[in-house]
């Protein structure tokens, strides 16, 4: 973990790039944004930052909700990026604030995915419900991880949804380990897998099925951390291998220490550098 001075450093350099109300843009020179917010909060909440430092974005985050209780990516389509209504579950549960989480999952817990008929095209289970990016799609890996993050923070790790979206990504995994966006194979291909989408399944998995049922996807991400480059990755590659307790897991988080002084100027993405933080803080604030 990152020494507590040096992280509050980096979260000070994060915190410089707040609005007066609380919000975070994707970068400096842009508007709020909701997704960016977000991690910042959990990134405040995985480094034990005072909460009445981060009581403005969480008070602009529970004023993202639509009626039904989804959350848009921007106010300005209030239809569309419903997916991000996952991980802002996970922030407002964190934070405590359960009066707005409350109407969040109910909207969750109805947000299904289309299913399709199994065909030897696509070597996968499609009569399986999981989540979507946005109604009336298909599901995929990553919304579906965040959606299972976030029902367990809510208290609903046994929710049929729940059990039936893990049967899903276990459906999901290629065959060698790991996760793409959503196939496994296509027209006998086996698809690559994904540092980033394996580490968000690993993470909605991990001490939830039996560790055999992960072990190759786990040992996947752990070869391709020795060569992975991208702070993003290795983020929540660090985030994955925490939760999964595998032990070389410090070294993938002592290489993303070196990292994130990197992440400024054009290189700086806010989400990323929320995600850097949360791998770093002292609380493993995704699972505990």
């Amino acid at each position: 973990m990152m020494r507590a001075d040096e992280w509050i450093r980096h979260w000070n350099l994060f915190a410089g790039m707040r609005f007066p109300d609380g919000s975070f843009p994707y970068a400096p020179g842009l508007r709020s944004a909701v997704e960016p917010t977000i991690h910042a909060v959990l990134a405040g909440l995985a480094g034990g930052v005072d909460p009445r430092e981060l009581a403005p974005s969480i008070a602009w985050l529970s004023g993202r909700r639509n009626q039904d209780g989804s959350v848009p990516c921007s106010p300005e389509f209030p239809d569309q990026g419903l997916w991000v209504t996952a991980p802002w579950v996970v922030a407002m549960a964190k934070a405590g604030d359960t009066r707005s989480v409350s109407a969040a999952v109910e909207f969750l817990l109805s947000f299904v995915s289309i299913t399709v008929q199994n065909t030897s095209t696509n070597d996968l289970d499609g009569s399986l419900t999981g989540w979507p990016w946005g109604k009336g799609a298909f599901s995929w890996v990553e919304p579906t991880a965040w959606s299972l993050l976030a029902l367990e923070a809510a208290g609903k790790s046994d929710h049929p949804r729940v059990e039936e979206g893990r049967k899903l990504l276990l459906d999901r995994q290629i065959p060698a380990g790991g996760w793409n966006y959503g196939n496994k194979t296509v027209y006998g291909q086996e698809l690559i897998p994904f540092a980033d989408t394996t580490a968000l399944a690993l993470l909605a998995l991990c001490e939830r099925v039996p560790e055999a049922s992960i072990e190759r996807s786990i040992r996947f991400l752990e070869t391709d951390a020795a060569t992975q480059e991208s702070p993003y990755g290795l983020a929540l590659t660090g985030l994955a291998l925490r939760r999964c307790r595998r032990p070389n897991g410090d070294a993938v988080l002592k290489r993303l220490e070196g990292c994130v002084s990197m992440m400024a100027g054009e290189r700086l993405n806010t989400v990323h550098l929320g995600l850097a933080l949360q791998a770093l803080g002292s609380r493993g604030v995704l699972w505990e």
